[in-house]
């Protein structure tokens, strides 16, 4: 059996901790949803979930991102960060690019990353003091409709791959204009349908 060396005071304190996550997006974008709301943290963006709190992330591209899980005691000020997405000054973003940069081999990794998460949490409670409370970034409904659109002509571009496909074929599969067509991959993906068959 494992002995204790923990007092009861240690024990007490132990049992208050409990752990929260902070998920950084170094490159594309993650929707991250949570407490029913769903956001979309862009490149630089991150977003802390508080101790319990449920959430789920997924790309409709591929993503670069980090996740770093620590434990907090129940009463820490980190809850005043929980559930938004934060954009990073360049101080908290040099950061977190150190925290990426970090090897888990190296001596002392491990000491290194729980400082620069110390000083990354340190800053931006600092910062949330000092500025006013911004409200969450919501994916606002129409975009998410038409990232879902642009994810189901992706899907006949490739199911058709090989075959000429026409523009007015494609918005057809999905019944929408060309025009509209065409500024829903300009808005989702930065180019025409045109460059993106081609590609």
């Amino acid at each position: 059996a494992a002995k204790n060396y923990l007092n009861e005071k240690e024990m007490s304190r132990l049992n208050r901790l409990d752990v929260a996550e902070l998920t950084y997006v170094d490159q594309g974008a993650l929707h991250s949803v949570a407490d029913g709301q769903d956001l979309l943290l862009k490149q630089g963006d991150l977003v802390i979930y508080g101790p319990g709190q449920w959430h789920m992330q997924y790309a409709d591209f591929p993503v670069s991102f980090l996740t770093v899980s620590f434990r907090v005691e129940a009463s820490s000020p980190c809850s005043r960060l929980a559930g938004r997405c934060l954009e990073l000054s360049a101080r908290q973003t040099a950061l977190m690019r150190q925290m990426l940069l970090e090897d888990a081999a190296a001596e002392y990794a491990y000491d290194s990353m729980e400082s620069l998460l110390r000083l990354l949490l340190i800053d931006l409670l600092r910062h949330e003091t000092a500025c006013p409370k911004k409200p969450a970034r919501p994916l606002p409904a129409t975009n998410h409709a038409e990232q879902r659109l642009v994810d189901q002509l992706i899907q006949t571009i490739s199911a058709n791959a090989g075959r000429k496909l026409s523009l007015q074929q494609l918005a057809s599969s999905v019944h929408i204009s060309t025009t509209y067509l065409h500024r829903i991959f300009r808005t989702q993906l930065n180019m025409t349908p045109g460059s993106y068959l081609a590609k």
